[in-house]
């Protein structure tokens, strides 16, 4: 079974605003504290950071926007891929 996951940083109200969607729908929102660009971090997908507590799920249609909270609200995934 394929779900739609989408996992954005917001700046909302003022916050730095973590939040998760599953199939369009928000389940999860956290305000963190302000990023730190001074050190290198991994970004991983189907693990941790030490390649521990593997996933065996698999990924398709991987998308990464620069810039722009691509959700605001509950949406609609789209069956049809991407625009270029």
């Amino acid at each position: 079974v394929w779900t739609h996951v989408a996992v954005q940083r917001a700046w909302i109200g003022g916050n730095n605003t973590h939040q998760l969607f599953i199939g369009g729908v928000k389940v999860g929102e956290a305000v963190v504290g302000e990023p730190n660009f001074s050190q290198s971090y991994l970004f991983t997908l189907g693990a941790d950071q030490y390649d521990t507590n593997m996933s065996d799920a698999y990924f398709s249609h991987l998308r990464v926007t620069h810039g722009l909270a691509r959700y605001t609200d509950d949406f609609t995934p789209s069956d049809e891929p991407f625009p270029h």
